[in-house]
């Protein structure tokens, strides 16, 4: 008869399958890094439970199930398979059970650049990134508030509490809606009603706007990121946008993508506090400027 008075627990179950696989008594004790001894009383409270043994020592002198035995062998199988998955479950939880607030600058929330940090972030097993939009103003104050951990962004942050670092710089590119061979000329750009991709900065704007001035020519209107997409991808591209290089997936952009006519770069910095709780933070900054400021340069191309 079956005793309500105990319920097999995991261990209790796990010895039992262990026994049962290695037919040794010393052979299963070793491979549950404990002693015979313990081994045996794990047994004896799971045949007090059943009421009736579990299992019997062979003429070979191996242990095997008697028929209950069998009868638990078959049940607990798969339910153990399930506590196993269940433990590694909360252990990857408790290893990456921190929160790293990451918050991005609504102009680069959509960018494959900031796809690849956070595919990077997530490599790392001591927390959790969970990316928040926000406005480019309030990196500062968003991280001193506790609104972020780390803020990425198109622009150096300031102040003695703080800690910036330049992730990667990344070099313009012209696109084309029409397609051609030639590279335009900043005349040329100048007079056309040329675009801006929102992740390019706005200190490197004000050089783009101040070389087609000297072209004889006016700046150019930045796009928002649903302007930007619709620009490159459904068919409403005129004239000319000019965009850093690793911004967006122009693999559908119907138009020709050439050098910018002098060698310029918008860059993308992450800022976090210099005396942040989470000691590891100045260790990940550092991964991701040796990891993403080492990808190879794209080539700019012709139609």
């Amino acid at each position: 008869m079956i005793s309500g008075r105990y319920i097999p627990d995991y261990y209790h179950l796990r010895a039992f399958l262990a026994l049962m696989s290695e037919r040794r008594m010393g052979l299963a004790a070793n491979r549950l890094k404990t002693s015979q001894a313990n081994l045996r009383r794990m047994i004896g409270h799971l045949e007090s439970w059943s009421g009736a043994p579990l299992c019997r020592t062979n003429e070979a002198g191996e242990f095997v199930a008697t028929a209950i035995g069998e009868v638990v062998v078959t049940g607990c199988g798969p339910l153990l398979e399930a506590c196993r998955a269940f433990h590694q479950k909360l252990d990857r939880i408790h290893r990456r059970g921190r929160l790293l607030r990451v918050g991005v600058e609504e102009s680069l929330f959509r960018s494959r650049l900031f796809a690849r940090i956070l595919v990077q972030l997530r490599s790392d097993d001591r927390f959790r990134p969970a990316p928040v939009s926000l406005p480019a103003h309030v990196g500062a104050s968003a991280l001193e508030s506790g609104a972020a951990d780390l803020f990425i962004a198109t622009s150096q942050g300031k102040g003695r509490r703080i800690i910036t670092r330049t992730v990667r710089k990344c070099p313009l590119v012209v696109l084309s809606a029409e397609k051609r061979v030639s590279d335009p000329g900043w005349a040329e750009l100048s007079s056309s009603g040329w675009k801006i991709s929102p992740a390019i900065s706005s200190s490197t704007e004000s050089k783009l706007t101040a070389a087609c001035r000297a072209a004889g020519g006016s700046g150019g209107g930045r796009l928002n990121p649903a302007a930007f997409a619709a620009w490159r991808t459904r068919g409403e591209a005129t004239g000319y946008c000019i965009m850093a290089d690793d911004e967006a997936d122009c693999s559908e952009f119907k138009g020709s993508i050439h050098p910018c006519p002098e060698s310029l770069a918008s860059e993308v910095t992450v800022t976090h506090l210099v005396n942040h709780p989470y000691p590891f933070l100045e260790e990940v900054t550092g991964k991701l400027v040796s990891t993403l400021g080492k990808l190879p340069q794209p080539i700019p191309h012709g139609p």
